[in-house]
């Protein structure tokens, strides 16, 4: 569950959802990065987490698969990733509605419009109809209970793109007419927004992060845009992914952009028009913050044949694999090894290798990562030690859609014949094959609850695939003990607070909620102001050997004036909350970065449950 750590706001708010989230706040909590996401009966955004791992961790118990439900039609083509929250499945249609299935049986629990979608004949080009409405897959903030998703709207002369949210249980509106996401200066009946929606976490809370392309055909005039667009109805910011100056650079493919544990967003770009002379964000993975500021990018040595030949680096998600290793592929059936720490520029991958044509995302798990193929899935070995990459087996040709991990198989969609495989993870052998019937290009499964839900052409469908997990029990209340007589106990002094340059700290911070409340002092001259961050020292198997790395916890801006002290609470990601849970006491590096300072300083302190 997403855990707020403000100091300044209570938790009444959270009342309205706690229905949905009743049963998930003592779940463990997946480690992956920006959006906190509950490891039990939840599949929130595209391939389950911000950093698009694709694996599901509810399902450790395989059962015999078989078909749970089939949901009534709906109003038209969905190409979105169903969406998963405790009992409610959301799906989005082509028509601009936003369904609330229950998990259970697959009936409408609630269904809503976010406004008259465009008419296909009123778009230069594209391969959607007869209306483009709802394209790309929402996202879920577990900690809200709200669902998050971009329609293309009419106005009976013009398309706007319009950010809307709902209740998960209800569908009661969150964002009133919705928030306008449209870029500066676009046309908007030139961009399709299918990329899939993300979270993340900017100064003013949530923003729900998103990319834009050009209709199929790559007709009219447009430019590639990454946007973040804030839940508490602040200004959208806006990245233009390319300056080519023919435009094109689009952020298109089905995952969208990935978000890694500080909130950075990895999007990848296709080609571009007008043939510049240097590279100008066309075939680019790049590194942005959360603010939308580029950091780095990176882009082949050959991006200008790959701009000329319409062969995207960016037809499918950036893969963040772990070790400080990000995986791109594209059309152009080359595989690259990028570090998150730098991309590197022109050329500069770690590692490179020919693959395949892909296409949407992939899925990573056990260090295995399962590539999304043209010609079908292919398992790759990743080596984040010596960074490197190694073919383990070829899956079936027609098994071609971005795969997913769950149930112990890998689960593929054909786009081509409707069929749904089941793969088995060690050798790439059907283990099921279930025809589904029409599915729209680029289909992926979803995975919660023990089960498996796709997006047919018009409806979806559920498959058990393994045992619900464990409903977590009510806790033993611990007994009173009985009163003694007290006993005199020396008690050691307090310890002197940490120094760190302008600030001083106490050797310990405790932790409520997930959340650790750190108390910073201003020692002067003038005002204190930056982000104070949190890491903690974990193991990295490599081969036999286990080496260390310093991995970030969560962060926070301060602001404190001389001679005052404040109190700043600091979300943990799930890997600390997990550490804590089992020592009680963990020791972890304070990282202080002072607004116009050099170098960072840093301090240990122990965090206490």
């Amino acid at each position: 569950m997403r855990v707020r750590c403000s100091v300044r706001r209570g938790t009444a708010g959270l009342a309205a959802v706690a229905g949905v989230v009743a049963g998930l706040a003592a779940s463990p909590v997946s480690a992956q990065a920006g959006l906190s996401v509950p490891a039990s009966n939840a599949w929130v955004t595209y391939h389950r987490d911000p950093g698009r791992s694709g694996a599901d961790p509810d399902s450790t118990v395989p059962v015999p698969f078989a078909v749970s439900w089939t949901s009534p039609n709906l109003d038209g083509p969905l190409y979105g990733q169903p969406v998963v929250l405790g009992n409610t499945v959301v799906a989005v249609t082509e028509s601009n509605s936003v369904y609330g299935l229950d998990a259970t049986t697959g009936q409408v629990r609630w269904q809503r419009s976010a406004g008259t979608p465009v008419p296909a004949s009123a778009l230069p080009c594209g391969d959607i109809g007869p209306t483009v409405g709802i394209t790309s897959t929402p996202v879920i903030d577990p900690a809200t209970g709200g669902v998050y998703t971009v329609a293309d709207t009419w106005d009976g002369s013009h398309a706007h793109h319009v950010l809307v949210g709902y209740d998960v249980v209800t569908g009661a509106p969150l964002l009133g007419a919705g928030i306008a996401v449209d870029p500066p200066g676009a046309t908007p009946e030139a961009l399709l927004q299918r990329a899939a929606l993300n979270l993340t976490t900017g100064s003013g809370g949530d923003e729900v992060v998103l990319g834009y392309g050009g209709n199929a055909g790559d007709c009219g005039t447009y430019r590639g845009w990454v946007a973040a667009a804030p839940v508490n109805g602040s200004a959208p910011r806006f990245f233009a992914a390319t300056t080519t100056p023919g435009g094109a650079g689009a952020v298109w493919a089905p995952g969208g952009a990935a978000v890694d544990a500080d909130g950075s967003v990895f999007a990848a770009t296709g080609n571009g028009f007008g043939s510049p002379a240097t590279n100008q964000g066309s075939e680019n993975v790049v590194h942005l913050d959360p603010q939308l500021t580029r950091l780095d990018a990176f882009w082949p040595s050959d991006w200008q044949n790959l701009d000329s030949g319409d062969t995207d680096i960016g037809s499918a998600t950036p893969q963040l694999v772990g070790g400080g290793l990000l995986y791109q592929n594209g059309k152009g059936s080359t595989g690259y090894l990028l570090s998150t720490g730098g991309l590197g520029g022109p050329g500069g991958q770690r590692f490179s290798a020919s693959t395949c044509p892909s296409f949407g995302a992939d899925a990573l798990a056990g260090g295995v990562l399962y590539l999304a193929c043209s010609d079908g899935v292919r398992a790759l070995s990743i080596n984040t030690a010596a960074p490197s990459f190694s073919v383990l087996w070829h899956g079936p040709s027609a098994a071609n859609g971005p795969p997913i991990v769950a149930g112990g198989l890998v689960w593929v969609v054909a786009s081509g014949s409707g069929t749904l495989y089941g793969l088995d993870p060690a050798s790439g052998q059907p283990r099921v094959t279930q025809m589904l019937g029409a599915v729209e290009h680029f289909t992926s499964p979803s995975a919660a609850g023990g089960q498996l839900f796709v997006a047919t052409a018009g409806a979806v469908r559920a498959f058990r695939i393994a045992q619900p997990p464990p409903v977590p029990s009510t806790p033993t209340p611990t007994p009173t003990p009985t009163p003694t007589t007290p006993t005199t106990t020396p008690v050691a002094p307090p310890r002197a607070p940490v120094r760190v340059g302008q600030l001083a700290l106490g050797h310990s911070a405790h932790v409520r909620r997930g959340c650790a409340r750190l108390t910073l002092r201003c020692l002067g001259p003038g005002t204190c102001s930056g982000v104070v961050g949190l890491r903690l020292r974990v193991g990295v198997r490599h081969g036999h050997h286990v080496g260390l790395r310093q991995l970030s916890i969560g962060r926070a801006r301060f602001r404190l004036v001389a001679g005052r002290s404040g109190v700043r609470s600091i979300r943990l990601d799930a890997t600390a909350r997990h550490a804590l849970a089992r020592r009680r006491r963990l020791p972890v590096t304070v990282v202080i970065r002072l607004a116009g300072a050099g170098r960072p300083t840093i301090a240990r302190v122990v965090l206490l449950a």
